[in-house]
């Protein structure tokens, strides 16, 4: 058996599929032949990292369930009209903040970019090795109540704050029960300081409070999660045109 076949099998059993497709170029391009040993053996350790980062980043898109798995921050359009502070923009690309137990709030009327901006932050969070969930605060209280008639809460719970970023989406799109507004004030709790929270929602910040039934739940959950959440209150030309001419068909 040849010493190039060896390898292979070696590589085969210690499951270093990067690095063997890194002997394989090597093999085929003789630009490596000049190379001394240890340059030949950094690049192919550097091709089992790549390899495994890709796997990584594979498996943790798909446990994401981002809506909008293509959304990139390269693509959010900054133009004065959308309303972003392009200097906190560049400040929180490098996602340092998800760390930190910062919250981000993303507001504005339906087909302003919300969803597509939430995502594209959980896609650089994921670049950047985090594990994301992107979810519906109805979906996510559902499974809450699922865990609790199965016994299974604390799991469920400890599973979902092993998150680094929960993307709550279209928060008050439908009005809470009263039990909702307790699964929420559990959930947060659960997750305060240990997971970044990203929400968006159609009602600005101002208008939350309203959205309660309970005063009391209201100021416990907004006080976690507004008081250290950076926020984005987005403008569409679409909104805009919608008001305009709202205003126009009833002067």
């Amino acid at each position: 058996m040849s010493t190039q076949q060896t390898l292979r099998n070696q590589l085969m059993e210690l499951k270093m599929n990067g690095a063997l497709q890194g002997l394989e170029k090597q093999i085929m391009d003789q630009k490596y032949y000049g190379l001394d040993f240890e340059e030949r053996l950094i690049d192919l350790l550097q091709s089992e990292i790549q390899l495994k980062s890709r796997k990584k980043m594979d498996t943790l898109l798909k446990k994401s369930n981002l809506k909008y798995r293509n959304a990139t921050l390269l693509d959010i359009d900054l133009s004065p009209k959308r309303n972003i502070n392009r200097s906190m923009f560049n400040s929180l690309s490098d996602c340092l903040w998800m760390n930190q137990g910062k919250n981000l709030i993303i507001t504005g009327s339906t087909g302003c970019g919300k969803t597509w901006l939430a995502c594209a932050y959980g896609n650089q969070a994921i670049l950047n090795q985090m594990q994301v969930l992107f979810t519906r605060i109805n979906i996510l209280i559902t499974e809450v109540n699922v865990s609790r008639a199965s016994g299974n809460y604390l799991n469920y719970i400890d599973k979902l704050t092993k998150n680094h970023v929960i993307i709550l989406d279209d928060l008050f799109v439908s009005k809470m029960t009263l039990n909702d507004e307790y699964e929420l004030l559990e959930i947060v709790e659960a997750t305060v300081n240990k997971c970044c929270l990203i929400i968006t929602s159609q009602f600005a910040v101002k208008d939350w409070f309203a959205q309660f039934s309970n005063p009391t739940l209201a100021d416990a959950i907004l006080d976690r999660i507004v008081h250290n959440a950076y926020r984005y209150e987005l403008i569409s030309e679409t909104s805009k045109r919608k008001s305009e001419n709202l205003m126009t068909k009833f002067k």
